[in-house]
């Protein structure tokens, strides 16, 4: 995972995206770099120009993250004035065909996941359903929040299962796989709350919910 997906929004000053490749990203706002490769582990190098002179510091990542969200984090910038969430990016689609077997010596050791070639377009997040819009312009697919039944997340891809039973996997080029899973997380969870289906409390490999508390 390139660190720009996982420091997606400056920890120091918000700036929203951080730009970089590999091992570091870069705030253009502020000019705070961060990078790998601090002395201790789960740490991150952090260098703020306007801090300590300059200085490379080691900061736990889970700090950072914690910077990051107090921004607010990926949620914020995707939330408009009137509650609605909103967002997109390009990305490439691939659906699942289907199973196919792995052997070795006549051995049948177990099944991989097999994926269609690949759509490019615009995926968005519209507040109550998702939608792919494939760039040679054939037609927009949807699915509703609440027919989604899984979600998981990969170094540079976010996967989810529909209500039909189909593997949806998407990769990003220029956007965080880290914050897509975030946005869709809070998509999730204020859509079945909203639909009164319960607290989800498990994503992968399916979503769970705790059931709703009756107030009276």
């Amino acid at each position: 995972m390139a660190l720009r997906h996982f420091i997606f929004r400056c920890p120091s000053c918000g700036h929203d995206p951080m730009v970089g490749k590999g091992d570091s990203a870069l705030c253009t706002a502020c000019g705070s770099i961060i990078a790998r490769g601090a002395r201790q582990p789960l740490h991150l190098r952090v260098r703020n120009p306007a801090v300590d002179g300059g200085r490379w510091k080691d900061v736990p990542a889970v700090a950072l993250a914690r910077q990051i969200e107090d921004h607010g984090g990926a949620v914020g910038p995707a939330t408009g004035a009137d509650g609605r969430m909103r967002w997109s990016a390009e990305a490439l689609l691939r659906t699942s065909s289907g199973e196919r077997p792995v052997h070795w010596q006549a051995r049948l050791l177990g099944f991989f996941e097999a994926f269609a070639p690949g759509l490019s377009g615009t995926f968005r997040l519209e507040h109550d359903e998702l939608c792919f819009e494939p760039a040679q312009g054939t037609e927009v697919v949807r699915w509703s929040l609440l027919a989604l039944r899984s979600l998981q997340s990969a170094s540079s891809s976010v996967q989810f299962t529909t209500g039909q039973g189909d593997l949806v996997h998407l990769a990003f080029d220029s956007d965080s796989p880290r914050r897509w899973e975030a946005l869709l997380r809070h998509a999730l969870q204020r859509a079945w709350l909203d639909a009164g289906r319960g607290e989800i409390i498990e994503v992968q490999p399916r979503i769970r919910t705790h059931p709703l508390r009756s107030s009276s």
